[in-house]
């Protein structure tokens, strides 16, 4: 039996990272792709608490086959929930504050954003990038627009302010500091006016803002702090040392599995191949396989070079390292300097293992690079490693047949 420890991104109110979805594919996938035509998967779900006083909770996916009149079961799936760990903090904070948090990350950021920019047009062969021209191009954009939403969010509390003098009047409410003088002079000059008309323009064409805005701003910023400042980032990586403890001592697997999808990579990543090369002796003894989809490392390359820079060999036991990207997808990697769909050239830590890349492309990649500029369909790519639906294709097919090749499975 193989325990696999799943790992999700962050973006699960806006695409379906459960772990059922995460079993019930890969399930399909072992079914469709069994040379044994007669064996047929089935998953059961539970639940179970571990680490300190049995506090942290994990949903389990077991997937099992018939085998002589008996349940044999071939993999154990266990869910890291880390989510609310790292963004409880900024879900707190109302929709202004995030607003304004949003706009000030941005806006600091700016400065590398245009350099990269400019960088990605005069190519450095002594410093290649890890991203193409046009996938910067595409952020670059990308960041524009989200530097406007952040605006707009600002653009609702000046409208605010701008209509405060007919609350206040129309409730008889006194003014014995002239704060209505100031607002009343604010609400007449014609920028107040601009601003009224732009904000209710707004709200007609994005009538679901305020939570695309708090969804977008608590998940960007929680990135942002994790990558900067290493904020939740030991609070989480404890979460999966000890989820690994309780796999390794009460299931006694043969092996276990880091399965990751997006921002999920980078902390099992963070945990495999840590600064100074020392891994906790679990992770580093136990796990085996690291399976990493839509990895956006390549991207963080480009965005914080310095982040994975000059870590130690770690004496993990990594026997292999499965990359599923697409190229469509500017956030996942091929850790490549190219956009080839070939071996990888570079990994994460000294001399560590390198990814054997899977690459999967639904779309034609050869598209009007306008238009999928425009429509940011670089980003939207990154959702489409599975679909809602459980009956649907999947990554994992691909992975399954690799792995297949590899007997590893």
């Amino acid at each position: 039996m193989e325990s696999i420890i799943y790992i999700p991104g962050l973006g699960t109110r806006l695409f379906n990272q459960s772990v059922e979805s995460f079993a019930y594919r890969f399930k399909k996938a072992l079914d469709i792709n069994d040379p044994d035509r007669d064996r047929h998967y089935e998953i059961e779900f539970r639940k179970i608490n571990y680490g300190k006083d049995n506090k942290q909770e994990s949903n389990v996916a077991s997937i099992f086959a018939k085998e002589d009149g008996k349940n044999k079961v071939f993999y154990e799936i266990f869910e890291l929930d880390y989510g609310k760990s790292l963004t409880d903090k900024f879900e707190k904070s109302n929709i202004f504050v995030k607003t304004f948090l949003l706009f000030i990350s941005i806006i600091v950021k700016i400065p590398e954003i245009i350099y990269q920019f400019i960088r990605s047009i005069f190519t450095n062969k002594q410093k290649p990038v890890t991203l193409s021209f046009k996938d910067i191009l595409q952020f670059t954009y990308g960041a524009g627009i989200l530097l406007l939403m952040s605006i707009f969010g600002i653009i609702l509390i000046l409208s605010l302010i701008s209509y405060l003098p007919d609350f206040f009047q129309m409730n008889k409410i006194q003014d014995p500091v002239g704060i209505l003088k100031v607002m009343n002079t604010f609400k007449e000059t014609a920028i107040a006016k601009y601003i009224i008309g732009i904000s209710t323009l707004l709200f007609l064409i994005l009538p679901n803002a305020k939570n695309f805005i708090t969804i977008l701003a608590t998940e960007y910023l929680c990135t942002m702090y994790y990558l900067n400042f290493g904020e939740r980032r030991q609070n989480i990586i404890g979460k999966l040392e000890e989820l690994t403890e309780y796999v390794a001592e009460n299931n006694k697997p043969e092996r276990i599995s880091f399965y990751c999808y997006s921002f999920g990579s980078i902390i099992a990543a963070d945990a495999l191949f840590p600064y100074d090369g020392k891994t906790s002796f679990r992770i580093a003894s136990c796990v085996e396989i690291f399976v990493t989809i839509g990895s956006p490392i390549d991207f963080i390359k480009v965005y914080w070079p310095s982040y994975f820079e000059k870590r130690k060999k770690a004496n993990v036991s990594l026997k292999k390292w499965y990359n599923i990207y697409s190229l469509n997808d500017i956030l996942s990697s091929n850790f490549r300097y190219d956009s080839k769909e070939l071996e990888a050239k570079y990994g994460i830590a000294q001399d560590s293992i390198l990814p054997t890349n899977i690459p999967y492309n639904i779309l034609n990649t050869e598209g009007n690079s306008f238009i999928n500029t425009t429509l940011l369909l670089g980003f939207k790519a990154h959702q489409l490693y599975w679909d809602d639906e459980v009956y649907s294709a999947s990554c994992f097919t691909n992975l399954v047949l690799q792995m297949r090749e590899d007997k590893v499975l």
